[in-house]
């Protein structure tokens, strides 16, 4: 078995479903009490945050500095445990004498196991807005959408400033993240949030077998993203 090198902290929340899913994916293959042979660096994401208002030089070498690390602690390969750091992933491949493992390529994996070939694409704003993960989506032959700009800055709020805040319990950063999933799929698709309500109402008709149906008497108006998160939000409850 060989030994993952894995950057986490950042943020911890993340870093925890990492690790639980690793470990779970080597004992559902090789059964047993196995589990995966991992070197875990979990750095200060206050430290990389100040970075990143300095440049992508300073986080670069951040990276490089870390990841080497684990190289030294015998890791075979190495990941980082965040999307948006990959932007730095073709970077950090010329220069580390490990592979490292691209998330987007995993995730491509994934989409494609599903039968898939058009995903909305959720995250920081560097990860929605840059091309380093489209583009490598693009390249398995998936094609990728992204919310508008509205809806862009307020899950990049979220995710700075709201996800990796919580310190209570990780199901509440579950429930942030099902909530964001939920309110975005309708503007992720281009639907609007008249078929969004809709879509609501079907799903309960059909969950429940109760006949519930929804009467429009509005006109239909482009409304900002927070007005139609709320609406969703009052139809889901």
């Amino acid at each position: 078995m060989k030994t993952i090198g894995f950057l986490g902290g950042t943020g911890w929340v993340s870093s925890v479903e990492y690790y639980r899913y690793l470990n779970q994916g080597i004992n559902e293959q090789l059964g047993g009490l196995s589990s995966a042979r991992i070197f875990m660096h979990s750095v200060n994401f206050a430290e990389l945050n100040t970075l990143k208002e300095q440049g992508p030089d300073n986080v670069f070498a951040y990276l490089e500095r870390n990841l080497s690390k684990l190289i030294d602690a015998g890791a075979d390969f190495v990941m980082l445990g965040a999307n948006t750091l990959h932007i730095h992933a073709e970077k950090l491949t010329a220069k580390l004498p490990v592979p490292l493992l691209h998330i987007a390529d995993a995730t491509a994996e994934a989409i494609k196991a599903r039968g898939l070939r058009k995903v909305g694409l959720l995250g920081t704003r560097v990860t929605m807005e840059k091309d380093f993960y489209k583009n490598r989506l693009a390249q398995k032959g998936i094609q990728v959408l992204v919310p508008g700009k509205e809806e862009r800055d307020f899950i990049d709020h979220v995710i700075w400033h709201e996800l990796e805040k919580i310190e209570n319990n990780l199901d509440e950063a579950y429930a942030e993240l099902r909530e964001l999933i939920t309110h975005f799929r309708a503007p992720v698709d281009k639907r609007g949030l008249v078929p969004g309500v809709q879509y609501l109402v079907n799903r309960f008709r059909n969950q429940t077998g109760i006949h519930i149906y929804l009467q429009q008497e509005w006109n239909i108006v482009q409304l900002p993203a927070s007005f139609e998160v709320e609406v969703l939000r009052i139809a889901r409850s």
